[in-house]
Parts: structure tokens; C-alpha cells; sequence
């Protein structure tokens, strides 16, 4: 079930009542309000022509189907405030009502003629028919009211206010509605897609979320889309993936010198819940894949040993399994024999996108060796956001 007011206020309806109480009657009909009014919002102003002694009341009366409710049965009520003359505005909001027909009945003890304007604006409610559905039925159209999407769609202007549970077990682009003519409106996703499936959220084009084109999500995410400022303003509950990755203490030994090679980093369980997001390989290929898009914060820290060591680098390759590096950082090398150090990069990636912890030595002879210690020896990375 959604609520959404009107797109714009009633007419001023403006009345002019003596310095005594007035009371419609049962039978009047004059500034009635129709319809399934679940709330509504008045707006008053209220000219006081003397001198006030306290304020107008006003009381929102249901038609029972046979007459208007009389103030003594204790309607919805509130005293505006006053001052002793002039011009005033005021705001009320009145929630939970059932539908039906509604006016609202002034009192005017103040002292004062008083000239009230009163305009309106109504909520409606958006539900299933459920005039033959049992109570039973009923509720479960209240609680189910949520808009299921499965794959890819384009919304349209209905679906604001409304909020739509996001499934599937592939990837798939949800295009938003235009912005145009939509302001201040919004609309809520959850996404419970399974695990590893991205869904993208497309601006409409050229319509911008924030400073984005797209929007990217993964499970256990939500999001509400804000039309503000002709872009859509996202305001959202999000998942940070992260993993860190290490050797467990062994050390890997026999790397040839002078030649990069993958560091084969084949332990994540100091990752929470043993890497949740499974986006570190740490049984085949030993790389990290990224799971969604945006800036990720990378750090791979290497100590390596050996003979007359002279040179060592630590280094990531980006979508490759060889070659030169794509970032490197050089190692500093102690008493000949130890080099230590880190190559640290931030890098927008997209789904997909894998890298390589890779590791350089220049030593007089034998072979490198990569000291297995976590602390001295890891890779990790961690999502930073939609960048």
C-alpha cells in the first residue's frame, strides 16, 4: 500500500465567521472533502479583526454515512495559535483516517471577527480490491504490497512512492524514470538478489545519480532515489566487500630472479566469515576478482629473501597473468639478504576486474624467496565506494 498526496493544493476556500462559535449542519455540504483521504494536510490563514483573547479551533468531521459527526463527539481537533490581531498561517497534518467524506468545522470564541482561508490537499491509497477477499486476504495484500523485480525494467512514473524487492540470479539494469516534472519524489529498492549478481540502477540516460551515469548493487543493499536539483539523490544502506589474503606462514620458495611472478597467496580465512563475498581465489588462480564496480583501495605488502639480494619490488597485474606490472612499488633491502615493502594503489575497477599480487628480485644466485609470515607478507583490498 502507498501513500501519495495530490499534486497540488484545493482552492482557497475563504470564510468569513462572526465572533461567536459557528457549527455546520448536517446537511451542508460546502467544503467537503471526498475520496480515500488516508491523511490530510490544511493549511489556514487566519485574520483575526481585533483584538483575540485565545484562538480559532478547528475540528475535522466525518460524514457516518447519514450526517456529519458534531463536535462534541470528540473528533480530531487543534487550537491554532493567536495573537491579539493580524494575519496568521498555519499547517495541520491529520493521519490514520478511513476513507470516506471529511469538512473541517471552525469555532471562533476569540473575541474577534475573523476572516479563516482553508486549503487542502489529500492523500490516496493505492491497494487491491479486496471488497470479497476475507480479512485473512486482506493482510496479506497489506504485507505483500512490495513490487517484485526479477530482471531487467524500465519504471515509470508509478513507481514512486513505492517499494520494490530487487531478485534474480543473473545481472540486470533497472532504468529509472525521467526526472522531469518529478521533483522531491522518490523511490525505495531492496536487493536480495543472490549472491555474486549485480544490479545497476540506470539515470535515465543522461539523468544523473549524483555524480553517476549508474549505480551499481550487490546483496543485502538498499537504496532511496531522490528526484532534487533535476538529478536523482541516492541515500543508501551499503555493503563494503573486503578480503585479506595471506600464506599462513610458508613460505614460497624457487621464484626465478629478475623475472615478475605471481605471489601464490593461498589463505583468506583471517577474512570475515572466511571471505564472505568469495571474491579472493586462494586454491587456483590466487588472484582478486572484483565483484561491482567503483574505487577499491589495494595493498599488497611482500617481504622477499635471498643470496646477495640487490633489488626487489612488489608489484599488481590488472586483467593478466604476465608481463610487466601495472602498479609497482620498490622493496627496501636490508643487510643484502631481506627486502621489504608494499605497493599500495587505489584503482576504479568494474565487475570482473582481477589482479595479481606479484612479486620482483635481482640476487646474486639461486632463486627467490617469499617469506610466508601474514604480518610481514599479505594482500588485501577493500570497496571504497561508487567513485
Amino acid at each position: 500500500m502507498t501513500i501519495e498526496y495530490a499534486s497540488a493544493w484545493s482552492a482557497d476556500n475563504a470564510t468569513s465567521i462572526a465572533a461567536s462559535s459557528i457549527a455546520n449542519t448536517a446537511t451542508d455540504t460546502t467544503g467537503e472533502i471526498s475520496g480515500d483521504a488516508a491523511s490530510i494536510e490544511f493549511g489556514f490563514q487566519i485574520v483575526y479583526g481585533g483584538t483575540a483573547t485565545q484562538g480559532v479551533k478547528a475540528y475535522l468531521l466525518h460524514h457516518s454515512g447519514t450526517a456529519y459527526q458534531d463536535v462534541s463527539d470528540n473528533p480530531p481537533a487543534i487550537e491554532l495559535p493567536y495573537s491579539v490581531s493580524g494575519t496568521h498561517d498555519f499547517s495541520w497534518t491529520v493521519t490514520g483516517l478511513a476513507a470516506g467524506k471529511y469538512k473541517v468545522h471552525l469555532t471562533n470564541n476569540s473575541g474577534a471577527t475573523v476572516t479563516a482561508t482553508v486549503n487542502y490537499r489529500t492523500s490516496t491509497v493505492n491497494s487491491t480490491d479486496t471488497s470479497a477477499a476475507t480479512a485473512g486476504d486482506m493482510l496479506a495484500t497489506l504485507i505483500n504490497a512490495d513490487v517484485s523485480i526479477t530482471g531487467a525494467t524500465t519504471l515509470t512514473s508509478s513507481a514512486f512512492g513505492k517499494r520494490h524487492v530487487c531478485t534474480g540470479s543473473s545481472d540486470y539494469t533497472i532504468t529509472l524514470p525521467a526526472v522531469s516534472s518529478n521533483d522531491q519524489k522518490a523511490i525505495e529498492f531492496i536487493f536480495n538478489q543472490n549472491a555474486g549478481v549485480l544490479i545497476t540502477i540506470d539515470g535515465n540516460g543522461s539523468e544523473t545519480i549524483g555524480t553517476n551515469l549508474t549505480r551499481s548493487y550487490i546483496p543485502d543493499e538498499s537504496a532511496v532515489m531522490q528526484v532534487g536539483g533535476g538529478i536523482w539523490n541516492s541515500f543508501e544502506s551499503l555493503v563494503y566487500p573486503e578480503f585479506f589474503a595471506h600464506r599462513n606462514s610458508v613460505n614460497q620458495t624457487g621464484i626465478s630472479d629478475v623475472t615478475w611472478t605471481k605471489v601464490e597467496y593461498n589463505d583468506d580465512s583471517t577474512d570475515p566469515g572466511t571471505d564472505p563475498f568469495a571474491i579472493f581465489d586462494a586454491a587456483t588462480n590466487y588472484r582478486f576478482t572484483a565483484n561491482r564496480p567503483g574505487s577499491w583501495q589495494i595493498r599488497h605488502q611482500v617481504n622477499i629473501a635471498g643470496t646477495t639480494l640487490t633489488e626487489g619490488w612488489a608489484g599488481l597485474w590488472l586483467n593478466t597473468s604476465s608481463g610487466g606490472p601495472t602498479r609497482q612499488s620498490p622493496l627496501i633491502v636490508v643487510g643484502s639478504a631481506n627486502g621489504y615493502g608494499a605497493v599500495d594503489a587505489t584503482m576504479s575497477l568494474v565487475k570482473s576486474d582481477y589482479l595479481h599480487a606479484i612479486t620482483y628480485g635481482n640476487v646474486a644466485s639461486g632463486t627467490v624467496t617469499v617469506v610466508g609470515g601474514a604480518v610481514v607478507s599479505y594482500f588485501t583490498a577493500r570497496w571504497l565506494g561508487h567513485g
